[in-house]
């Protein structure tokens, strides 16, 4: 009885330094933030006005804010939170395409300097003789001008439309090596988020109660003289425990802010959560492996093409598949972009305080 005693007083406070250091994360997002907030003000109000180091330095600012609230929630859900990263994430977009304009005109200055230089050390041209005039006759013929032998356009109608979409996502053209830094981190969240969170010795352990067979004696003996069992109560007979840390990371935290503000979004995950936590064979699916065929990355959003070979507990099939999916970029993390959630990620929040 004392052993139990002591195991509930440590797993009591296991959770208290959990919830603590929540809190003290989102404090310091929130502390990162407000620093910044002065230059996002002066931003705001000219964007001129701003030197390329204060882009950088609430840049640097949103992008540790936005890590650490998301650090914050793999922890313990905070309300607000999902605002506050949404927020943050807007704005960096008009910081980013700020600061993108100002590169690319500086290239374009010193690119015109460069030809500025090269023609003035080039010797000035020999005049070229005049040409002799042609004799002046008859006009030509329309069929026999140049002109006549170039097809006519096509009609507008003509040409191929293709579909078009049902959200538009702007396009940050970045420089190679940061482009290469984010494809990075787009892999590494598909494989260590994604896919890490949804195998199945992330999301199932084995109950130790039952051991994993459902079943534990009542300490009483039928009328045979055999043990008397009931069905576990700490996995509700599955034999299994869902690790719940592990179905967040892999199935709720993956998703955007914007998507996890919906209401009805997160009370339909929480009612799946507590169906899984009762009977683990209810979880959709486990992954078995994973491979990433291709990347496109567009900046602020990036489309993914990848395998994956998985098994579904409910009818004990395996499957392959070739999956196609969007994702979004917010600070330095990647999310899974959802198109009814999604389409309007990166639109200013007119009820934002400036």
């Amino acid at each position: 009885m004392l052993a139990v005693c002591l195991l509930l007083a440590a797993a009591g406070s296991l959770a208290q330094e959990r919830d603590k250091k929540a809190v003290r994360l989102a404090a310091k997002g929130a502390k990162l933030a407000a620093e910044a907030k002065p230059i996002w003000k002066a931003f705001v109000d000219d964007p001129s006005a701003l030197t390329m180091a204060d882009l950088t330095t609430v840049i640097d600012a949103y992008e540790s804010a936005i890590d650490r609230f998301h650090e914050s929630l793999e922890i313990e859900e905070h309300s607000g939170i999902n605002g506050q990263i949404l927020s943050l994430a807007r704005r960096l977009a008009k910081l980013r395409f700020e600061e993108m304009t100002r590169e690319a005109r500086a290239r374009q200055a010193a690119r015109e300097q460069r030809q500025e230089k090269e023609e003035s050390k080039k010797p000035d041209p020999k005049p070229e003789p005049e040409e002799p005039q042609e004799k002046r006759g008859e006009p030509e013929e329309p069929g026999e001008s140049e002109d006549a032998d170039e097809p006519d356009p096509p009609d507008d109608g003509e040409q191929e439309s293709e579909e078009p979409r049902r959200f538009v996502l702007p396009e940050l053209i970045e420089p190679p090596d940061v482009a290469r830094r984010n494809t990075q981190r787009l892999r590494n969240f598909l494989m260590h988020e994604y896919f890490a969170n949804r195998k199945f010795a992330k999301l199932v352990v084995r109950c130790s109660r039952c051991n994993g067979g459902g079943k534990v004696r009542t300490g009483r003996l039928d009328k045979y003289r055999r043990p008397i069992t009931k069905t576990c109560p700490g996995c509700n007979g599955s034999g299994a425990l869902l690790k719940e840390e592990a179905a967040r990371k892999g199935f709720w935290l993956v998703m955007s802010p914007l998507y996890r503000s919906d209401p009805d979004q997160a009370a339909f995950f929480a009612a799946q959560l507590e169906g899984w936590r009762a009977d683990p064979r209810t979880i959709p699916e486990f992954l078995k492996s994973f491979r990433i065929l291709s990347i496109d990355n567009h900046g602020l959003w990036a489309t993914a093409v990848y395998s994956e070979k998985g098994y579904t507990p409910g009818n004990k099939r395996t499957f392959h598949r070739k999956v196609k999916r969007m994702f979004v970029r917010l600070g330095r993390r990647w999310y899974v972009f959802d198109e009814e959630a999604d389409a309007g990620i990166f639109e200013p929040d007119p009820d934002e305080d400036d």
